[in-house]
């Protein structure tokens, strides 16, 4: 096929601006450098500057720089490839590539065949992986890379090696066959699609046939399936509907249909009527068009758009992870907000029914106490050491131990809910999570509910308390005055009764001081002990971990906030360099219209209400970018971000909701893929962070 003029100064064009493409994706690498650089700069600086801290303060400021550390090693990772990226296109800068990429089995080593007049020795013959290495050829000033088939068994390598290779690609020729679409394809193509890589797709109508067999039958046949067009359409239209599920407009996608058989086994034949007929029934000849023809129209283009994303296209991806992590962490914190605030409200309950708990055993125990005294007193009328004797027989009562015993149960009763708690917490976190980070949300430090109090050494304070009882000499002297004052009017009977009594009431005036003692001191411990230290300090890790989290998110925010900021100049290169290279956009290359992208998927442009671009302009965009594109018009003065969202989404039902107490907008309800989208391209453009509420 004679290759048109116009297609060699495109090519000779795309070795000159490869060299234009290097310089922006150099720049672009550095100033990343240098963000990373001043970001590290920053940390090691708060580490050494923080002062009168608490322990726990100091603990999850810990925690903080190490996350942040480890976003930064992300970046870093990121930065690196993006290096190794570009360096490896400056090699090959001078050449246009084009990827062949498709399923095992699919035709791909025959169209590299026919491409190049090979013999056939790519060629599998039915076997699947026989291309498992990367393979290059020339073709037309082209330069055309065979990679491992995809989707094969066992062939996760395979298809590893392929997506690499595709990273540095211009083009993609996907080949499909016409056979049913598979959904593990289709993944592998909207991967591509992710890089912002045009893609044509060349459908193989697989029907086998030999130079042996019936000649004329066989070419009607071939015929017979290439102009069904409606099935071929039928198959097509399968196809793309995979694309819908990742966001993706296959659609837009070139598509040609073609026996790629017929037209090898034409090169091969030696009868030259044989082989034209072969050749021109197999379609292949459009096929060859068709690549031609798309890089004589877009190849410069998508040569320094291939240098550009290699950059945009992983500062997309970390800017992604950056606010998924924000608002992960963000979700995180007010999961425990609310569960401190669900503490906050049992607690005050369970303070309540302890306190009264603590009042009903202090009852109880008076009355239990009083008939020990009223026995006590029975057998002891007569004793003039019963002050003393009573002591000994109080202690040996075990008042404490009782003491002891009813706060442990108040305890026991604490660690099983805040045990609850943190489980239910741990599992809520679990259940919402979309990013694994090593901080520990359920806390096990020692504020929190691994070292809920346990109260075996209460009772050493409440001994003191129980042990004030002085009953000695002067409280049974009183009581034996009375009893020689009395002795002659009264019989024996009323005067044992009578000094019974008398020592009962000293015992229980004594008594009387002692209850009110021993129950401050219960609450006291209680109070210091269960409340303040082990549901205060479970609530202090709650709110500090909310604060940790709310700051983590806060430094991820800004980090993919600049991230976004070096996306968007990113995107204004690329604009730039197609109202450069397209004559119908030349008038737009002084303009510097915002514009956001998801790449391999969508472009929105904001424009102004008059002097912005046409309808035309917009879908030549659309074309060169291989994206849809939509131009909406945007007045800074009443900017409204909840209107303007909610006109973007297809699912009107779902709610949006500014929240007042955070820079935050929360988005309620079922989202589509074409959503998920627009949501992407919104956060680009809303400084508040939008959070998708599951």
């Amino acid at each position: 096929m004679r290759v048109s003029d116009a297609l060699v100064q495109e090519l000779k064009k795309c070795g000159q601006i490869a060299q234009e493409g290097y310089k922006l994706a150099s720049k672009h690498t550095k100033v990343l450098e240098g963000f990373l650089r001043e970001e590290k700069k920053n940390i090691k600086g708060a580490k050494s500057s923080r002062k009168n801290i608490s322990r726990l303060g100091e603990r999850n400021a810990d925690r903080l720089f190490v996350e942040q550390e480890k976003d930064l090693c992300a970046l870093e990772s990121m930065v690196e490839e993006v290096g190794n990226t570009t360096n490896l296109l400056h090699k090959q800068q001078k050449e246009f590539s084009i990827l062949l990429f498709g399923r095992t089995m699919a035709g791909k080593s025959t169209l590299m065949e026919i491409l190049t007049h090979g013999n056939g020795q790519s060629i599998g013959h039915g076997q699947q992986r026989t291309t498992r290495d990367i393979r290059s050829y020339h073709w037309n000033g082209l330069k055309i890379i065979d990679v491992p088939g995809i989707c094969a068994f066992e062939g996760d390598e395979d298809d590893r090696l392929a997506i690499e290779a595709a990273k540095t690609a211009d083009m993609i020729i996907f080949l499909i066959t016409d056979d049913a679409p598979q959904r593990q394809e289709a993944e592998r193509l909207a991967e591509l699609c992710s890089y912002g890589k045009p893609v044509l797709c060349v459908m193989n109508v697989k029907m086998g046939i030999t130079l042996a067999q019936n000649r004329k039958l066989a070419l009607k046949n071939i015929e017979k399936k290439l102009t069904n067009i409606e099935r071929l359409q039928s198959i097509r239209a399968q196809f793309c509907e995979y694309g819908k599920a990742y966001g993706q407009d296959w659609e837009r996608f070139g598509f040609v249909y073609t026996h790629l058989q017929a037209a090898y086994l034409g090169q091969q034949c030696t009868d030259k009527s044989g082989a034209t007929d072969l050749y021109k029934v197999s379609n292949f000849e459009r096929v060859e068009q068709f690549i031609l023809d798309t890089v004589r129209d877009n190849g410069a283009f998508w040569r320094v758009k291939t240098f550009i994303d290699s950059v945009s296209v992983p500062v997309h991806a970390s800017m992604k992870q950056m606010y998924e992590h924000s608002t992960n962490n963000v979700r995180i914190a007010f999961q425990y907000s609310a569960k401190n605030d669900e503490l906050v409200k049992w607690e005050d309950d369970f303070v309540n029914d302890g306190c009264q708990q603590i009042d009903s055993f202090i009852k109880t125990l008076e009355q239990q106490i009083e008939k020990e005294i009223d026995e006590f007193s029975f057998n002891n009328y007569n004793n003039e050491n019963a002050g003393k004797d009573w002591n000994t027989y109080y202690k040996s009562l075990h008042i404490d131990k009782k003491c002891e015993m009813m706060l442990k149960r108040l305890s026991e009763e604490c660690q099983r809910k805040l045990h609850e708690f943190s489980d239910e917490l741990c599992q809520d976190i679990r259940f919402s999570s979309t990013t694994d980070i090593s901080i520990d949300y359920a806390g096990s430090n020692d504020d929190g509910v691994a070292n809920l109090v346990t109260i075996a050494s209460a009772g050493v304070g409440l001994a003191a308390a129980v042990g004030l009882v002085t009953l000695g000499p002067i409280g049974w002297g009183i009581t034996a005055i009375s009893f020689l004052t009395s002795i002659f009017g009264d019989t024996e009977d009323d005067k044992k009764r009578e000094a019974r009594r008398k020592l009962a009431n000293a015992i229980k005036e004594s008594m009387g001081k002692v209850f009110p003692e021993i129950k401050n001191q219960l609450l006291g411990n209680f109070n210091k002990t269960i409340v303040n230290e082990a549901i205060g300090g479970f609530s202090r890790q709650l709110i500090s971990m909310n604060n940790l989290l709310i700051d983590l998110a806060n430094a991820q925010l800004a980090l993919a906030r600049h991230l976004t900021k070096q996306y968007m100049e990113l995107n204004s290169e690329l604009f730039a360099q197609a109202c450069e290279f397209k004559a119908e956009l030349h008038n737009q290359r002084s303009k510097h219209y915002p514009l956001y992208r998801v790449p391999g998927k969508e472009i929105m442009l904001v424009l102004p209400k008059y002097g912005g671009l046409y309808a035309k302009q917009i879908g030549l965009l659309g074309t060169l970018f291989g994206e849809k594109t939509l131009g909406i018009t945007s007045n800074e003065a009443d900017f409204d971000s909840e209107q303007f969202i909610r006109s973007l989404l297809d699912n009107q039902s779902i709610k949006l909701e500014l929240d007042k107490n955070n820079p935050i907008i929360r988005v309620f309800g079922d989202l589509n893929s074409r959503d998920e989208v627009k949501l992407d391209l919104a956060q680009q453009m809303e400084e508040k962070l939008i959070m998708v509420e599951k």
